[in-house]
């Protein structure tokens, strides 16, 4: 819905401008605020002009994440590797693990997959992912 004087009419001929016509249009651009929209548009497009042309004057800062781009590298500590969920499995095997499920006892170890019993139903024992043991101090 447009709010201002009307630039067109619909006649038994069809479609004509009304009288008046130019300055109904500039009205609707005054009340949409088509001008500042140009303003603006105008001012950011000279801004990144200016920041293109100085763009040889900003200094890379040395950062990880631009490691090699500005030729900065820094020796980085290597972490050693994880132990296999497997192993780390059978050595908690019978030992109280968080899980996102909730708590537990894991009772056993079969493929890559950890069979827990829940505190929640401890009839039966559920098949975990890796990902959905938290296992906090376990870990180290």
């Amino acid at each position: 819905m447009s709010v201002g004087p009307p630039i067109i009419e619909l006649t038994a001929e069809g479609v004509r401008l009304v009288e008046g016509w130019r300055e109904a249009l500039e009205r609707h651009r005054e009340l949409g605020g088509e001008d500042d929209a140009a303003v603006r548009q105008k001012v950011d497009h000279l801004r990144q002009r200016a920041a293109y042309r100085r763009r040889d004057e900003t200094k890379v800062d040395p950062h990880p994440a631009n490691a090699h781009a500005d030729g900065w590298t820094e020796e980085l500590e290597k972490l050693p590797e994880p132990p296999d969920a497997r192993t780390l499995y059978r050595r908690l095997i019978g030992h109280r693990v968080d899980t996102v499920r909730g708590p537990g006892e894991l009772w056993d170890v079969k493929g890559d997959e950890a069979r827990v019993v829940l505190d929640s139903d401890p009839s039966r024992w559920v098949a975990l992912d890796p990902a959905e043991l938290l296992l906090g101090d376990h870990a180290a």
